[in-house]
């Protein structure tokens, strides 16, 4: 039988949210193992690690090297790959110092993305598509569309099943079908 929410034990809050009320902040935390990675707009990113008695320690806090407003944010072997809300790049960050490793500018210029084979796909704000391999030390874009496939604005996360892509903006939706020929 879960536990009621109202009997589970509250071990500590952190303070950490926009400065304004009507600021939006849209992210969802990250967890990746004990570390758990929050990013505010207008307040940075908050990086923390949960101790195994339930207590935890700050890792680092960031105002400038990464921000994600509404953007997912993605962690492969301890990198974490997202949108830095400021100047619209797609970053590398090392997830457990806050180092930034690399920064992307393109005409994806920001959106959304996911890590599927070695690869995160990236789905821009105007309907533009990339692939760029998952690796911390440089970027390497292997693929993009020469124009959107979608008006903007296109902030919807795609969905992949069984090799066909799904892409929605606020009035339509595509399936491209990635399968290699039979």
């Amino acid at each position: 039988v879960p536990p009621d929410p109202a009997d589970v034990k509250v071990y500590w809050t952190v303070d950490f949210h926009a400065p304004q009320s009507d600021a939006v902040t849209a992210t969802p935390p990250l967890v990746y193992g004990d570390v758990v990675l929050v990013s505010v707009y207008q307040k940075g990113t908050l990086c923390l690690r949960i101790l195994p008695d339930g207590s935890y320690r700050e890792l680092w806090r960031n105002r400038r090297n990464f921000v994600s407003q509404f953007n997912p944010m993605v962690c492969v072997d301890g990198y974490v790959y997202g949108w830095h809300f400021f100047d619209k790049s797609f970053r590398c960050v090392e997830l457990t110092t806050g180092n930034v490793r690399w920064t992307h500018k393109s005409q994806v210029c920001r959106g959304t993305h996911f890590a599927v084979g070695g690869r995160m796909i990236l789905l821009g704000e105007y309907g533009e598509l990339a692939s760029i391999e998952i690796n911390p030390n440089e970027t390497v874009e292997c693929a993009m569309t020469g124009s959107g496939l979608l008006a903007s604005p296109g902030f919807s996360a795609p969905a992949l099943c069984d090799g066909r892509l799904f892409l929605r903006n606020e009035h339509e939706l595509i399936c491209l079908d990635l399968r290699p020929p039979r």
